[in-house]
């Protein structure tokens, strides 16, 4: 390889090995490491790939990060610029470090307001989903402001970047500030010299939507990615449950389910499966008690990583049954179930449906 220190390889994807032969495809992947002396090595177990370039301080303000995975976006979440390739994209950067990228145009989009009790950077993110049109943000950048996200953790940013991709953009940033700086103060010592948009910058476009009126979101993948308030859907029989992915599993997220499940117990018609986004996350949970507790609550615990876009449990879902999922919209063709319902929303959602076997508002569950 030309650099293997700018390498980071992740064994995340079917770590329970439902297909066979991926322990062959894994163990050719060590052979590989060894042999190029590949340090950034991590292991079935770890977690979620963008969980831990973070964690680990892997990634950094005004890098270039290409990935092979559609939440490549994730970085943008502390000022870095992240993009998918294709696997054979990504041979060619190995071997050669170079890459032709075209510059994608900017959209700026302003997040005015805070948003209310019950309503999450999911529910922000559901409700651009269904207002951006694809077409239009076609391989374009968004750059994310205003109130609601300079008042969001990384954490929460991250969600908001991570699914940009799939929605239609090339790419997406939250210019570094105060909230990102104290966060990698935390985890590297690393020197970094974070880029911000010029003052005269120009856009292709701005948009601008005020969530300060906005509730809790669920969008279905069935009709065309239909996304609307709970109180629309609410009542709708959900078998199974699960909390994973790039957009959730983080310890903030268990930790709204913790506050909204304990003392509880979920729906007996209902399943709920968590996968945590990382063995530090897991460990913290259990370190903070949050693992006793969902368990005791009748949730079931997975090994840390992306869970059901890796298909790591597609055949818990029977034929007809629906499904709601804190997850992206790769879900939909990651499940062998015939004629499944998927639904999207944030954890607390997620968690309030579990309990009533049925989708539910969260606010009530609040304090």
């Amino acid at each position: 390889v030309w650099d293997n220190s700018k390498i980071t390889i992740i064994l995340n994807d079917w770590t329970q090995n439902e297909f066979g032969k991926i322990a062959d495809v894994h163990k050719r992947i060590r052979k590989f490491v060894k042999k190029q002396r590949i340090e950034k090595f991590y292991d079935i177990g770890w977690g979620i790939p963008y969980q831990i370039t973070l964690e680990e301080g892997l990634i950094l303000p005004s890098r270039l990060i290409v990935a092979t995975d559609n939440q490549a976006t994730s970085h943008g979440s502390i000022g870095a610029f992240s993009t998918c390739i294709s696997p054979l994209d990504m041979a060619v950067v190995w071997a050669s470090g170079r890459i032709w990228l075209k510059v994608p145009k900017t959209i700026k989009v302003v997040i005015n307001g805070l948003p209310t009790r019950g309503v999450f950077a999911k529910d922000i993110i559901l409700k651009l989903s269904r207002d951006l049109h694809f077409e239009d943000i076609n391989y374009k950048a968004l750059e994310f402001y205003g109130d609601a996200v300079s008042t969001m953790t990384v954490p929460q940013r991250l969600i908001l970047t991570s699914s940009s991709l799939e929605i239609g953009a090339k790419s997406a940033i939250i210019p570094f500030d105060d909230v990102s700086q104290r966060y990698l103060k935390k985890i590297t010592k690393e020197r970094f010299s974070p880029i911000a948009p010029d003052i005269n910058a120009k856009y292709e476009n701005e948009i601008e939507i005020d969530v300060s009126y906005l509730t809790p979101q669920v969008a279905c993948l069935n009709k065309k990615h239909c996304v609307k308030p709970v109180e629309d859907v609410a009542g709708k029989k959900i078998d199974q449950i699960v909390l994973c992915g790039c957009s959730s599993g983080r310890l903030d997220d268990l930790e709204m389910v913790v506050s909204i499940l304990r003392g509880r117990r979920i729906h007996r018609d209902t399943r709920m499966i968590i996968v945590p986004a990382s063995r530090k996350t897991y460990l913290a949970a259990i370190d903070k008690g949050y693992i006793r507790s969902l368990v005791g609550s009748g949730c079931v615990m997975l090994s840390p990583g992306c869970g059901s876009c890796a298909g790591a449990h597609k055949d818990m879902l029977a034929a007809d049954e629906r499904i709601l999922t804190t997850n992206s919209c790769d879900l939909i063709r990651q499940t062998n179930s015939k004629n499944p319902e998927i639904y999207l929303s944030s954890p607390a959602t997620a968690a309030a449906t579990a309990l009533e076997g049925a989708i539910a508002d969260p606010r009530k569950y609040l304090l």
